[in-house]
């Protein structure tokens, strides 16, 4: 059966052949990469080339998952380990924030306070001080977050 376009066992195909493609936005709204032989690309990349749907990305280093899509939201960092935000395929610090219905904090350098990696205080006792508008109803003050990095709000 050819495949008019898309992403078929990790290469991007146009009429059932392989094609490269540089940056591209998808059909489910994610950026790929189809590198010269239509294979797409994981992990931390330098994107040089880039469709025209895909133009709202300039070129630079990006990191993509493990299914090929730029990162975004709360990921495991590919080389570092450990929870970090991503914000179009780059690590990003937000402070306090909300996302998918819960509070995290992303430090100055994208990593996600978790009680895992924050035990100065006690284990996941973080000092808030910098809010993101999303969480704009929380006050600076002390607060716990649990092994995910989630807020305890309870």
């Amino acid at each position: 059966k050819l495949v008019d376009s898309g992403i078929v066992d990790g290469y991007y195909c146009v009429n059932g052949k392989p094609t490269e493609m540089g940056l591209f936005k998808h059909s489910d709204g994610n950026y790929y990469v189809a590198q010269y032989d239509g294979k797409i690309i994981t992990g931390k990349y330098y994107v040089w080339k880039i469709d025209e749907s895909a133009s709202e990305i300039a070129t630079g280093w990006y990191y993509f998952g493990a299914d090929g899509a730029m990162l975004q939201g709360i990921h495991q960092h590919p080389e570092k380990g450990g929870l970090y935000y991503f914000e179009n395929g780059k690590v990003k610090e937000m402070g306090l924030f909300e996302y998918e219905g819960n509070y995290y904090v992303a430090q100055y350098d994208g990593k996600i306070i978790t009680s895992e990696n924050y035990t100065t205080y006690g284990a996941g006792k973080y000092y808030v001080w910098k809010i993101h508008e999303s969480a704009s109803e929380i006050k600076a003050g002390w607060y716990f977050f649990d092994a995910e990095g989630k807020m305890i709000t309870e």
